[in-house]
């Protein structure tokens, strides 16, 4: 006869050991779910935009000059988001930790939090758990088209690093 408290262990390691090789398939899917589902409310606002102008402008209607038409796409970045944001486009693919941008800005960690918040509701960046949960921050696809990430280094879109 077996020993129950075995079959036990045995069943959850199991289970464990299964959701761990599943991880990165599941992290790819709602990668691509998030990224859909933002194609979809990007198309539903442009509809919206296009019903109420109809291809027409009216009196009311604001004109934006074109500088403000380029924010719109890609927001400006002043101050320590600059910064943060060329030190994350030159840490490239792999990205760069919450420690490596900290010390690399020189400033309090609340500050380099609030810097990532801003750049993450921009969507320039995102963040990427990797095994074994190491959280590195990224350039999004929106951040490897920031007129500031530069010109692209091969796939990787960012600055090329210097004195690495």
């Amino acid at each position: 006869m077996r020993d129950p408290v075995m079959t036990v262990l045995f069943v959850v390691f199991l289970a464990g050991f299964v959701l761990m090789g599943m991880y990165p398939t599941l992290q790819r899917f709602a990668g691509r779910l998030r990224r859909m589902l933002g194609e979809v409310v990007a198309e539903v606002e442009a509809q919206s935009d296009e019903e109420r102008h109809d291809g027409e402008y009216h009196d009311d209607d604001p004109v934006l000059p074109a500088s403000n038409v380029m924010h719109d796409r890609h927001p400006p970045l002043d101050g320590y988001a600059w910064f943060a944001f060329r030190q994350i486009a030159q840490g490239g693919r792999t990205g760069l930790s919450f420690r490596q941008i900290r010390d690399a800005l020189h400033v309090e960690t609340a500050a380099v939090r609030e810097v990532l918040e801003t750049l993450q509701q921009q969507g320039l960046v995102a963040v990427v758990v990797r095994m074994p949960l190491r959280v590195r921050y990224v350039l999004t696809k929106r951040g490897r088209a920031h007129p500031t990430a530069g010109p692209s280094q091969g796939d990787t879109g960012s600055f090329p690093a210097v004195g690495r």
